[in-house]
């Protein structure tokens, strides 16, 4: 019998509205440099992979963490932009990084809504689970997405001794563990399947974490 239900935050409940590349392109505009929103998208995938790949092995968080993190992604997307080189780095990184924290460039997909008040109107308890900083509280409270669940666990809270590696995959073992990220996990006393997003959470699928 599944009792709870529990997501991913980033792309399984939101996304960077109108996507990643756009927010870095108009924010940065506002800087004098004008690109093409293609040219950051392209860039950030593999600098993201390779830079998350060093902060793996993190068993704990932190915002301090995740400053330095995001600040290691940025400064490597500046460094193969040659036409940033004209604004100032930490300027740059500051704006973005407020950027981001702010609701209005997020948005919950199409299916969140309609899914969780289902979910609820079964009778399942509904949480977040995510290896995002405290930024996501103020995101979730700005979408109305924390109204339509029943805990939100952020692993940079100080209160959260994140048992959750800082990094895109999680890893445990056990009943109810969870295996990866961006998913729809179902908890149950005997069983744990994955889903594939919101919709995909059924009467036996649930659980779940940028993001």
């Amino acid at each position: 019998m599944t009792r709870a239900v529990f997501f991913d935050a980033g792309h399984t409940l939101l996304y960077a509205h109108p996507d990643l590349g756009t927010v870095y392109a108009e924010a940065t505009a506002t800087l004098g440099v004008r690109l093409e929103p293609e040219r950051y998208a392209e860039t950030f995938v593999p600098v993201f992979q390779e830079t998350t790949k060093l902060y793996a092995s993190t068993s704990t968080a932190s915002d301090a963490q995740d400053v330095a993190m995001w600040r290691d992604i940025t400064r490597r997307i500046y460094d193969r932009l040659p036409a940033l080189a004209g604004i100032a780095f930490d300027a740059w990184f500051e704006l973005l990084y407020r950027r981001f924290g702010d609701p209005v460039v997020w948005r919950m997909y199409d299916d969140v809504e309609p899914v969780l008040t289902d979910l609820r109107r079964r009778g399942l308890r509904i949480g977040v689970i995510s290896n995002w900083d405290t930024r996501l509280q103020t995101i979730s409270d700005g979408l109305g997405l924390t109204k339509l669940v029943d805990f939100l666990v952020i692993s940079a809270r100080p209160a959260c001794a994140s048992p959750i590696p800082a990094s895109s995959t999680w890893r445990s073992t056990g009943r109810g563990s969870v295996r990866r990220r961006r998913s729809t996990w179902a908890i149950s006393p005997r069983r744990t399947r994955r889903g594939r997003g919101a919709r995909a959470c059924g009467p036996c699928s649930s659980n779940g974490s940028g993001g």
